[in-house]
């Protein structure tokens, strides 16, 4: 299974990070699971703090989609573009990310996965950024109060994928069954990290349980 980023790691990697930029892109990285070349493309017109979304473009369909950001995003975000008010272009369909230096220009998808391995290798973390879509995908599978669906369309990639089949979402009895002609390998892929935080979740459960009705018995035999 892919590798997410630890969040001791991840916090390191961040604390690192030498611009307001470099933050606010590392913060739509890792909370809304978007490609590294999709978020790179997004146009300041597709950005939408009120609704705490942006609109990409998904690799291989070429649908537009919106997605849900974290806060911390949209806040970072707003300090870099007030920080290159009047040194970039603004305007609905002009990129939203640029470079830090003259002459300003587009960034790159190569510039920004060499930002990310430079900082990720100053902490010795050998995490790449296509590691935080996976480390989103982990969060957003352990996250109980996000639908299995809401996860899915988060990720989904496929223009052929049928969006009318049904999902049972249930941590508790582990009851995802996806039709294989429904579901591509990268949903599978989300169903089985839910299955495996629902089984996190249980033995969480299950031990707290256990020390309840230990102390109950100890509690029952002092009254005696």
């Amino acid at each position: 299974m892919p590798r997410s980023v630890p969040d001791d790691e991840f916090n390191e990697i961040f604390a690192k990070l030498g611009s307001h930029r470099d933050r606010a892109l590392v913060a739509f990285y890792v909370s809304t699971g978007a490609r590294a070349s999709e978020l790179l493309s997004v146009t300041q017109g597709r950005v939408h703090p009120g609704r705490q979304v942006i609109a990409v473009v998904r690799k291989g369909s070429g649908e537009i989609q919106e997605v849900p950001a974290s806060t911390d995003a949209f806040v970072w975000l707003r300090l870099y573009q007030a920080q290159t008010e009047g040194l970039v272009p603004r305007g609905r369909r002009q990129p939203l990310w640029w470079t830090l230096r003259r002459p300003f220009r587009p960034l790159t998808y190569h510039a920004a996965h060499r930002m990310f391995d430079r900082v990720a290798g100053s902490v010795g973390s050998a995490a790449t950024l296509h590691a935080l879509r996976h480390t989103a995908a982990y969060r957003m599978a352990e996250d109980s109060s996000l639908p299995l669906t809401d996860v899915i369309l988060s990720f989904r990639v496929s223009q052929g994928c049928d969006l009318r089949c049904p999902v049972v979402d249930s941590i508790a009895d582990e009851t995802p069954q996806p039709d294989r002609d429904c579901f591509t390998s990268s949903d599978r892929y989300l169903i089985e990290l839910r299955r495996t935080a629902g089984r996190r979740v249980r033995g969480r459960a299950g031990d707290g349980a256990g020390r309840s009705h230990r102390r109950a018995a100890c509690c029952g035999r002092g009254r005696r």
